[in-house]
């Protein structure tokens, strides 16, 4: 017998699954590191996610798929792969590097039990770790401090209502698509294939920063954050004229830590590579795509149960960083990822100084890159049901431009 209900005879899922697996990373850092505590929160979180495949939300199954995944990876790189009760402090209170007016282990002992649920939550939900000491790479700066709080969260709303707006036409525009007759992405001509490929990042795109914009502005009103807790999410798109860069710089790094810090885990304590060795930088980086294919490759077991394309997408990525190193070697005498560039996704390649000619040939170099990889993948999510329906329930385009 199958385990699981039929696509079609699925429940509606328990708005709290998801959440809890964050409730359970949040516990077990309150309590002191134990291999059995880890193990044990591990077992539990891997009992919910057993469970996912049996309810749905509807067209937005891929994306809480998605979530449960960044939500295992946040699991594991806090409980495992480092202890955050030593590497993961505010900055503001326990000061940086030299700086560090006391040491975090000691704080930590030194706390009550809500003391310490107040430093682990927030931790695991700030996924970049804005304003810890273990931060991720390449954050855009943000406002300075004193910047007036209601400024700041009426430009925040401001641009939440914009990009709304820009994802409401693609949402529609989407929906006309489907009710017209739409089977797959790959059975359409080359251009429309193009098109509609397009068509989903942009959706995608505008649907993270309406949500980051509309949450910064909401949250910072209420001062449960303050403006600098809140960097942009994108980096600036002039530097995105190489896939390693768009990737590192451009794009938005809401799963770097959670991505490198498992990576480096396995090659230095599993795998035992050399540090900063060429064949650790690499590892390390095809490590990074896979484990962000398995973790959208969850989206796809949510929504319809089968790998979607997330294997093919992402290891094309880390196949074409390395082909951009190999060039970059051939003609210049060192790669992107030499010396100036100790992670895979680093290197000063977004600074100035790049001749224009380059930022332009680069910038369709990355166009087409994405273009023949963003095919395959989008056409995946869709035959697995996300262009079933409106992922949101509200919409002001549709009322202008009716679905029929």
């Amino acid at each position: 017998m199958e385990p699981y209900p039929d696509l079609s005879s699925r429940s509606p899922l328990p708005p709290f699954l998801v959440p809890s697996i964050i409730l359970i990373t949040a516990a077990t850092l309150t309590l002191p590191r134990s291999n059995t505590v880890s193990v044990t929160a591990l077992l539990l979180i891997l009992a919910i996610l057993s469970q996912l495949p049996r309810y749905t939300v509807g067209a937005a199954d891929y994306v809480n798929g998605c979530q449960a995944g960044i939500a295992l990876l946040r699991f594991l790189a806090l409980s495992f792969c480092r202890d955050p009760r030593k590497e993961c402090w505010r900055v503001d209170e326990i000061g940086a590097g030299n700086e560090q007016t006391e040491d975090p282990e000691k704080l930590w002992k030194k706390k009550s039990t809500y003391q310490r649920w107040k430093w682990a939550l927030p931790l695991v939900l700030s996924v970049r770790e804005i304003g810890y000491s273990s931060q991720a790479k390449n954050i855009p700066t943000t406002v300075p401090r004193g910047y007036p709080i209601w400024k700041y969260c009426t430009i925040q709303a401001f641009k939440a209502l914009w990009y709304f707006l820009l994802y409401d036409i693609c949402e529609t525009s989407v929906q006309h698509i489907v009710r017209a007759g739409f089977s797959t992405i790959l059975s359409q001509a080359p251009e429309r294939q193009l098109y509609l490929a397009w068509l989903a990042a942009f959706k995608e795109y505008f649907q993270i920063a309406m949500q980051y914009f509309a949450a910064s502005s909401l949250t910072t009103a209420l001062r449960i954050y303050d403006p600098q807790d809140w960097p942009p999410m994108f980096g600036q798109w002039k530097d995105a004229y190489t896939v390693r860069n768009f990737w590192g710089r451009t794009y938005h790094q809401m799963m770097r830590t959670s991505l490198t810090v498992p990576s480096k885990y396995i090659t230095t304590h599993i795998l035992h590579l050399p540090k900063n060795s060429l064949i650790t930088k690499y590892t390390q980086l095809y490590l990074v795509f896979f484990l962000s294919a398995t973790f959208h490759y969850m989206g796809g077991l949510f929504a319809a149960r089968q790998e979607l394309g997330e294997y093919k997408f992402f290891m094309f990525q880390a196949a074409v960083i390395t082909f951009e190193d190999f060039v970059g070697w051939l003609f210049a005498g060192n790669s992107s990822s030499s010396a100036k560039s100790k992670e895979p996704n680093g290197g000063k390649e977004g600074e100035s100084g790049v001749p224009p000619w380059r930022r332009v040939l680069g910038w369709f170099w990355v166009m087409a890159c994405m273009s023949y990889s963003l095919r395959g993948w989008v056409d995946g999510r869709v035959r697995g049901g996300e262009w079933s329906g409106r992922q949101m329930p509200i919409s002001i385009v549709e009322k202008l431009w009716p679905v029929k």
